[in-house]
């Protein structure tokens, strides 16, 4: 059922002289939305008058705004609004969203930027923005009528993240399968998915479900299959109308169990004696593995290696088997 388009409301106003404002404000059901308009009443009163000046509408500081709202005039001749006269202010600083800070300063924008139009408390004959109300006034024979204040309110973008914590840098293949133990952390209401896949993008565990706003969550992901070698965790984070937020990949290894090689077995422990190394030099990486550093031209990279360059650094350097072979 539709509700009617135009709906009157008797509304008992008090006692008042002059131009007043009269702000309207309604809700949007089920929603934080909200809309705001102003009319424009002449009470009968003596005010100040300027000649060749009328008074049209009143700037009114009745709320705060937040930094990226707009606030602006709709000024109105014999044939509607005219867009050609708006003046639109951007509140575009911490200071500007007080009310009284944004009222004085679409008022001062106006004198600076409109020829027919003037706002501020008469003084004399001089137009003087205030911190508060600022009556707005329109050039005699200018064809405009009169001047309402509308407001362009920017709803705060929601926010997705998803935290995976609990992924090691690597498993032990063994007997029973692999589990990944992970906790999850949720901001914002979201559908959140996890996907394990092995290097050819075979997915091997997946997991969806809602989660709400700051929810931590333990899951376990347990793994159809286990070969060694390079794996990955994608995390996926769709809002409840099912559009992708965020992707996250988060990479871990599977490897071989290994026996602990004897001394006997290797020259150093890397990095240990590193400008000794040459064609044929065998060390035990981090990863528990031997590496033999490979022939010439290649044996010069079995000793490029810093804390702060780790590209050739045996088993787990991102260049590492182009100087070494894993015996």
């Amino acid at each position: 059922m539709q509700p009617p388009k135009r709906v009157s409301h008797e509304c008992i106003v008090p006692e008042r002289e002059g131009y007043q404002v009269i702000l309207a404000v309604w809700d949007v059901g089920d929603t934080a939305a909200s809309f705001y308009n102003v009319i424009d009443v002449k009470f009968d009163g003596n005010g100040p008058v300027l000649p060749d000046w009328n008074p049209a509408g009143q700037i009114i500081p009745s709320m705060d705004l937040s930094i990226g709202d707009t606030v602006y005039t709709r000024v109105f001749d014999n044939d509607g609004e005219n867009p050609a006269y708006r003046t639109e202010l951007k509140i575009d600083s911490e200071t500007l969203t007080k009310a009284n800070q944004w009222s004085y300063a679409l008022a001062t924008k106006i004198n600076q930027t409109q020829k027919q139009q003037r706002a501020g408390q008469l003084n004399g004959d001089q137009f003087v923005p205030v911190y508060g109300t600022n009556p707005i006034y329109l050039k005699e024979g200018s064809g405009l009528k009169s001047v309402e204040i509308g407001y362009q309110i920017e709803a705060p973008q929601p926010e997705y993240s998803l935290t995976v914590s609990g992924l090691a840098k690597e498993y032990e293949i063994g007997e029973q399968p692999i589990q990944l133990d992970l906790t999850l952390e949720a901001q914002g209401e979201m559908s959140a998915e996890l996907t394990v896949y092995n290097h050819h993008q075979k997915p091997l565990a997946s997991w969806s479900q809602a989660m709400t706003d700051g929810e931590l969550k333990s899951i376990t992901l347990e793994l159809s299959e286990a070969k060694a070698g390079h794996h990955m965790l994608v995390s996926r984070i769709k809002d409840r109308d099912g559009n992708l937020q965020d992707q996250q990949t988060l990479d871990f290894m599977l490897v071989e169990p290994q026996t602990p090689p004897t001394p006997g077995d290797y020259d150093f422990v890397f990095p240990n004696g590193l400008k000794e190394y040459v064609a044929g030099t065998k060390v035990l990486a981090s990863d528990g593995a031997i590496y033999q550093c490979k022939p010439w031209p290649y044996s010069g990279y079995c000793q490029q290696w810093t804390s702060n360059a780790t590209q050739y650094q045996p088993g787990t350097g991102s260049h590492w088997e182009m100087a070494w072979d894993k015996r």
